[in-house]
Order: structure tokens, then C-alpha cells, then sequence
């Protein structure tokens, strides 16, 4: 994978089931995230303000200037809105959901991209999305509703989204920026095994020390 990155204004591309009931929870989405990095967890230590549209570029929200980014050889913007969620995800820095899905609902969430028509969640989709809760240890909060658990548990609760979706590339903004030590150590241990498995991880973090442990450049 290559790219060429020049940031032109935001156009937002996103998709989501259509039984949502308020805009806000477009925040939610599984937005395509590309990234044209080799399989390796990378860091970006740059300020939130200069690092945010290049996410968004990465993610085929903004559409560059001059070149392209593409993944498995193919333009990121302009592409079909599942496709991308097929091939990449992100995890915010922090999701606000008032609407009182149960936990277990958003990470199911992840699944959307590989449902057919108006077909309901397979089998398979719930045992991926309760194994990635398993992985995070969010499996205990699967029927809380998520506006009633911590940030921090909310959190892990999107990471777990994030690992449901399958997706060979993530793309992390300051994703454990609300969780304590214990916890981020916890969860970029499991990324690390992810990146050994074969996914690409582009980490944004101002913890210096997060990045010195676990980002290879």
C-alpha cells in the first residue's frame, strides 16, 4: 500500500443502519479508515489539531488535493462506504451515546459491514463480537446499557467494536487516552498481538511512554 496525503475540506461519507433514531448517533459509524502504512504499529506524535484532518484523509472522509490514498490497490475516496468499513477501523478518543443501547448492541455494531440486505446478525457475528469482549474485558458489561458504565469502560466497549469489525487495518486516536494504566497496558498488549496476527495499527498518543513501548516507528 501507498499514498500520497494533501487535505482538502471535510465531506463526511459515513454509513449506519437505518433504524437509528438521532443524528448523534452517527458517531457510532464504522467509518472506512485507510492507512498506507506496511503492517506495523506506528505512532504519530503530532498535535490533535494538525493530526485530526489527516485522519480523516486517511479515512476517505476528506478528499486530498493532489494524488491518492489507496488500500489493497484501491482509492480510498470515493470508495463504496462498505467496502471501506470491510477493509478498516477506527476507534475515536471518545464516543458520546445517550441512546440507551445495551453494550453488547454496539459492538455489534462492528458487524454491520458484512450484513446482506436487511438480514439480521449471524451466529457468527455475535461469537466475534462476544469473543472481542472477551478479549477487551468488557464481556461482564454485555447487557449494561452503555451510557450507564464508565468512560473508561465505554471505551474498551468501542475498542471491542472496533476488533469485531475484522478489519486488517485500525486506526487508534488517542484510544486509551480515558483508561488507566492498568487498562492501557491491558489493551495494547492485545493490539500488539493483533499487529502480530497481520493487522496494520496507526496509533495517534501523546503518552510517550505507550509509544516507546509498543510502536516500532
Amino acid at each position: 500500500m501507498n499514498a500520497e496525503l494533501a487535505i482538502d475540506l471535510f465531506k463526511n461519507t459515513v454509513m449506519f443502519a437505518l433504524y437509528l433514531v438521532a443524528p448523534f448517533l452517527l458517531v457510532l459509524l464504522l467509518v472506512g479508515i485507510a492507512s498506507s502504512l506496511l503492517q506495523s504499529v506506528t505512532s504519530m506524535q503530532e498535535p490533535t489539531l494538525t493530526f485530526a484532518p489527516k485522519l480523516l484523509a486517511l479515512a476517505g472522509v476528506i478528499k486530498p488535493r493532489g494524488g491518492s490514498i489507496r488500500v489493497a490497490g484501491k482509492d480510498v475516496h470515493g470508495a463504496e462506504a462498505r467496502w471501506r468499513a470491510r477493509q478498516m477501523a477506527s476507534v475515536p478518543q471518545k464516543t458520546s451515546i445517550s441512546f440507551p443501547f445495551k453494550c453488547l448492541s454496539a459492538v455489534l455494531m462492528g458487524r454491520y459491514p458484512y450484513l446482506q440486505g436487511w438480514g439480521d446478525y449471524s451466529r457468527q457475528d455475535l461469537d466475534l463480537a462476544l469473543t472481542a469482549m472477551e478479549e477487551t474485558g468488557t464481556l461482564h458489561l454485555a447487557h449494561r446499557l452503555l451510557p450507564e458504565v464508565s468512560g473508561g469502560e465505554a471505551q474498551m466497549v468501542i475498542i471491542a467494536r472496533a476488533l469485531a469489525q475484522e478489519a486488517p487495518i485500525l486506526l487508534l486516536d488517542e484510544a486509551t487516552s480515558a483508561l488507566d494504566a492498568a487498562h492501557k497496558i491491558n489493551i495494547f498488549d492485545l493490539l500488539k498481538e493483533k499487529n502480530r496476527q497481520g493487522a496494520t495499527l496507526l496509533c495517534a498518543m501523546h503518552d510517550l511512554n505507550l509509544a516507546a513501548l509498543y510502536c516500532q516507528r
